[in-house]
């Protein structure tokens, strides 16, 4: 297994974190032997649910379950998708708009139930910098995502989405955030729209996303937009001190 610390989320948190995904059983025996050549204070394990010889062996080692993901996917080949809303604009981020998307991250995901939040031992105001970081790179750095879009009303921007394409044609969807005026106007559903067409117009055969399995209005406009389940992942974490 080749190193497993996470420098981003060590340097968030100012724990050294590693994170590890796809272990085989053996890996995770030997996990405690890695954890202590590289000092590391927390791990982050991402595992499929049907995974259950590994889940259960994590669990005896003292992984606690932080958080559950469902995958969606569309098929695009032929797919009709919806236009947007015609009272709302969706475009490509501008220069100069990183600190709107920074706020609607904070507001969004502030109190979120992610795999962050959930663990007790993270402090909560940090755990909603994940997200604040990530747009914000996502916005100033290259190769972060191939797109950042938003959207907005009334010359207001309210909501936004970034992604990746994948040199297989995949699209995948990264981080999509609604702040606290936005909600209720469909600013979701009609990014989610504009992101597909996206990703068709640029060949993608299908395009694939996650969410929380408790974040029901996310999966409900996914699953109308023509998105299906197609998988489930459980991440754990685990404290050595």
């Amino acid at each position: 297994m080749s190193s497993i610390l996470s420098k981003l989320d060590t340097e968030r948190f100012g724990v050294r974190i590693g994170k590890v995904q796809d272990p085989t059983k053996e890996d995770l025996l030997k996990l405690d032997e890695k954890v202590a050549t590289e000092r590391i204070g927390m791990v982050i394990l991402r595992l499929g649910t049907e995974q259950h010889d590994l889940i259960q062996t994590a669990e005896m080692q003292g992984f606690r379950l932080m958080d559950t993901l469902v995958k969606l996917r569309m098929d695009l080949r032929g797919a009709e998708i919806p236009d947007v809303d015609d009272r709302i604009i969706v475009r490509p981020f501008k220069t100069g708009e990183t600190p709107i998307l920074t706020k609607v991250a904070r507001q969004a995901f502030s109190n979120w139930i992610g795999h962050y939040h959930a663990d007790p031992r993270l402090p909560k105001d940090k755990c909603t910098e994940v997200y604040v970081d990530m747009i914000r790179r996502s916005c100033d750095e290259k190769d972060v995502v191939d797109f950042v879009f938003v959207a907005e009303t009334h010359g207001e921007v309210l909501g936004f989405c970034t992604g990746k394409i994948t040199k297989d044609k995949v699209g995948e969807g990264i981080l999509a955030a609604v702040g606290k005026k936005g909600v209720g106007l469909n600013i979701y559903t009609n990014l989610m729209r504009y992101q597909s067409r996206h990703f068709k117009e640029e060949g993608c055969s299908s395009w694939v996303g996650a969410t929380q399995v408790n974040n029901y209005h996310v999966q409900h406009a996914l699953i109308n937009l023509g998105l299906r389940p197609f998988g489930s992942e459980y991440t754990f974490h685990k404290w050595y001190d």
